[in-house]
């Protein structure tokens, strides 16, 4: 249990880290669609099955379509346990799409399949799991991403308008503009 100021350290860093980049991103003029693409792309990167590539996928992404490094980073460290707990099915996905007898998983399996074929065949079993589990993310994921993306556009673009609107009752100038607009009720 958490008490009140462990509470308010976690509270500080989830708005520090979390939700400061999303509303940065709102505020930074990006558009809807510009910003659905960020965190599609975040999602769908952050899920890559080789662990510790995630990060620089995310980057490369932010770095070819102009997108929001922060954002994407931040939804791809939510995205860790997850993306741990997603790999076996990927690569299980991707056994099944190549007709592949399942690669033994359990330690005892696995040391017992070293010393069967050797070291380096096992090392190229285990590569081979991982190629099966990158061909299984890349086949869900186009799917999925596009789902993601569609679904995200009218959501991001509500929010938007809502900031919007409260940006412009907050701005003096355009308060004072908006009362003196004809047919305005206030």
């Amino acid at each position: 249990m958490m008490d009140r100021r462990q509470h308010g350290r976690f509270g500080s860093f989830v708005r520090r880290r979390i939700v400061a980049p999303f509303k940065a991103a709102l505020r930074a003029g990006m558009s809807p669609d510009k910003l659905s693409l960020t965190i599609t792309l975040a999602v769908v990167c952050g899920l890559f099955p080789v662990l510790g590539v995630t990060s620089l996928l995310c980057l490369a992404a932010a770095w070819r379509f102009g997108l929001n490094t922060p954002v994407m980073q931040a939804i791809n460290l939510l995205l860790t346990p997850a993306d741990v707990a997603l790999s076996l099915p990927f690569m299980r996905f991707g056994e099944r799409i190549l007709h592949r007898d399942p690669l033994p998983l359990s330690p005892a399996d696995l040391i017992a399949h070293l010393k069967q074929v050797g070291f380096w065949s096992g090392a190229s079993t285990i590569i081979t799991g991982l190629g099966c589990a990158i061909l299984g993310w890349a086949v869900a994921m186009g799917p999925v991403g596009t789902v993601i993306y569609y679904a995200l556009r009218p959501i991001v673009r509500k929010i938007m308008l809502k900031k919007d609107a409260a940006a412009e009752l907050e701005d003096p100038l355009l308060r004072a503009r908006h009362r003196s607009s004809p047919g305005v009720d206030d």
